[in-house]
């Protein structure tokens, strides 16, 4: 606080002026600020689901999220085409962010990626609406920015590996995949599923939930790799997979890879869509490792 006594022309406080912390230049919210941010939650967008026909929420025994770039290449792999109807669309405040195809029993979506409010508003409501036995959440990283575990990480490959992130011990695991470690961290859509999943409130159990990090570029991902990711995550989407590696409609060339598509490399839904802009802005410099 200003000292009271002081005259008006008197300079600010030291302690003001040298400050890094936003709370102590008057700019943070404190406990009188609550109405203000009940005032904002009011506000905030609504999701919402929309089913193509009961039958399509029914007997689902796995559910497959891929994020961003991600999920659209999981479609392509797995041979489905864009003009295929989606048995479920997800909007946020009437906007569309994601699509949902179920196949063979197992729910494919794909969603734009989202950070802070609007990623738990969207995983609230996800995992709320949709259930199911067995949980994927499919996204990217920047192997460049990936700090490895000296004690498991070998640099003898020349390619990247698919990590695992398993939100409880119990967790399924395919044989061979690298695990995603400390210091590295999750944001965004994956970052809230595994905290949801975390939470002894929330419908979607831990140890149902598996996260699979796909290294960019995509294309460069090797057929085998990507089933095997697959294997115990998510059998039936390993399957398909496998079925359709060596269809044309199911092919991923470098032509069709995504450039600033990872968190905190710019592009996304607010950012420009595919491709988006060409260069970093503030807003992407925040989450550098996922």
């Amino acid at each position: 606080m200003n000292d009271p006594t002081a005259v008006i022309s008197a300079p600010p406080p030291r302690y003001l002026l040298e400050s890094d912390s936003s709370d102590e230049e008057g700019q943070g919210e404190y406990a009188a600020s609550s109405s203000r941010r009940g005032a904002r939650s009011k506000s905030s967008p609504e999701v919402r689901i929309n089913w193509e026909g009961a039958e399509a929420q029914k007997g689902l025994k796995e559910v497959v999220i891929g994020v961003g770039q991600s999920g659209r290449y999981l479609r392509r792999r797995s041979g489905g085409k864009g003009s295929e109807k989606a048995a479920v669309v997800l909007t946020l405040g009437g906007e569309e962010v994601g699509r949902g195809w179920v196949m063979k029993g197992t729910l494919l979506m794909v969603l734009e990626e989202a950070e802070g409010d609007e990623a738990w508003r969207i995983v609230e409501k996800v995992t709320a609406e949709v259930k199911a036995e067995r949980w994927t959440v499919v996204s990217a990283y920047v192997p460049s920015m990936y700090i490895p575990d000296p004690e498991r990480d070998s640099r003898s490959s020349s390619q990247p590996p698919v990590r695992h992130f398993a939100a409880s011990p119990s967790s399924s695991k395919s044989a061979g995949i690298a695990s995603w470690d400390s210091p590295n961290y999750l944001t965004g859509l994956p970052g809230a599923f595994v905290s949801t999943a975390a939470h002894p409130a929330s419908a979607l159990d831990s140890a149902s939930l598996s996260t699979i990090l796909l290294p960019l570029p995509l294309s460069g991902i090797d057929s085998t790799s990507l089933s095997s990711a697959f294997d115990s995550a998510a059998p039936a989407l390993a399957n398909l997979l496998t079925a359709k590696q060596k269809s044309s409609e199911a092919r991923w060339d470098e032509a069709d890879d995504e450039p600033f598509s990872a968190p905190g490399m710019g592009g996304g839904r607010r950012s420009g869509g595919r491709g988006g802009a060409a260069g970093l802005g503030k807003e992407e410099v925040s989450s550098m490792y996922m």
